[in-house]
């Protein structure tokens, strides 16, 4: 949730916070942080955005602490853009969660019906899903989180389908780390940013051979 931003300024106060419970775990999470962003236009090919993160975590599970994020984003106006991402967290006693990663990626340009592809590769000592959900584990790692040390690469195909009441968005998911591979398919229901829901099953197998399946439901609100 934005709770306050200027537009003279690029400046961002944003609150978050989640909920779970899986199996025997219940964890809550929130985040306080300051952004400072902003956009230009080198020339009529696309658009450069960089933003700056301080963020206050808090968690009943892991060690509270602040972090430090940023960003570099090119859209091009054909709906193909190239992003770097880093974070670290600056306390947190001895947690020791950092990571880089860049990417590329084709959407709509419209943002919604079309074909969507990502490619993610990423590097750090990290969290599962840290660096696109900063400090946030998806619910189906809450009962396990462990630390991933090294390179990591994620792929994602999805299609969007424009309803009267909102986007439908199938997709499959592959993602691979050091000593795991994971591939998900699924479909993702949005509403107008309001509630989006994400229903997926997937299969993830390790490198010694021994392998699990999931079957995961996910809803978010945003008041």
């Amino acid at each position: 949730m934005q709770i306050w931003r200027s537009g003279a300024t690029a400046f961002a106060l944003k609150l978050d916070g989640t909920t779970a419970h899986f199996l025997n775990v219940d964890v809550q999470r929130g985040r306080l942080a300051a952004q400072l962003s902003q956009d230009f236009s080198p020339s009529a090919a696309g658009v450069f955005t960089t933003d700056l993160e301080l963020g206050l975590l808090m968690s009943s599970v892991d060690e509270s602490g602040a972090e430090l994020a940023g960003s570099l984003h090119w859209h091009g106006v054909t709906g193909v853009s190239v992003f770097g991402k880093s974070r670290v967290l600056l306390t947190g006693g001895e947690q020791k969660n950092w990571g880089i990663s860049g990417g590329l990626r084709y959407a709509p340009t419209n943002g919604r019906e079309g074909l969507m592809v990502s490619l993610e590769p990423s590097l750090g000592n990290t969290t599962q899903q840290l660096l696109s959900n900063l400090w946030s584990e998806s619910v189906a790692d809450l009962g396990r989180v462990t630390d991933v040390t090294g390179a990591q690469f994620r792929a994602e195909l999805a299609y969007g389908f424009t309803t009267a009441a909102g986007l439908l968005r199938p997709y499959t998911m592959y993602s691979i780390s050091e000593g795991s591979t994971t591939v998900d398919a699924g479909v993702r229901y949005s509403l107008d940013g309001i509630l989006d829901l994400d229903l997926r099953g997937g299969r993830r197998r390790s490198s010694g051979g021994s392998g699990e399946s999931r079957f995961i439901l996910e809803v978010r609100t945003e008041l």
